[in-house]
């Protein structure tokens, strides 16, 4: 999940919190009892997701950080391009990364990287 579009944009996102535990609870209790248990969707409760400013950009107005943001995302973006060019390597793909696992990680550690 990203937030960049919401902070760009300005568009309110959602998220949905699944409790496992009070999903566990009541299923056990629903087959102690002889009873169907209740479904997945009881116990997931939808919340807005509100971002806030960084400290550092709190006193600068809505439209200044959500340029900061389009600013730091185009250095992200030719930076990357510099980097495919320099090592010939593609971009994966939708498909390759929907077959990732979700602990997947390249051999090098993010952190070592120069």
């Amino acid at each position: 999940m990203s937030c960049l579009r919401a902070i760009i944009s300005g568009v309110r996102e959602f998220g949905v919190w699944f409790d496992g535990t009070r999903e566990y609870l009541s299923r056990k209790r629903a087959v102690k009892r002889g009873k169907k248990p209740k479904p997945r969707s009881a116990f997931e409760t939808t919340y807005e997701i509100r971002l806030h400013p960084l400290p550092c950009w709190s006193k600068l107005s809505i439209e200044e950080q959500q340029a900061g943001v389009q600013e730091l995302v185009r250095q992200i973006e030719e930076e990357a391009k510099a980097r495919r060019r320099k090592t010939g390597k593609a971009p994966l793909g939708v498909a390759a990364i929907l077959r990732q696992t979700p602990d997947h990680q390249e051999a090098t550690d993010l952190r070592h990287r120069t």
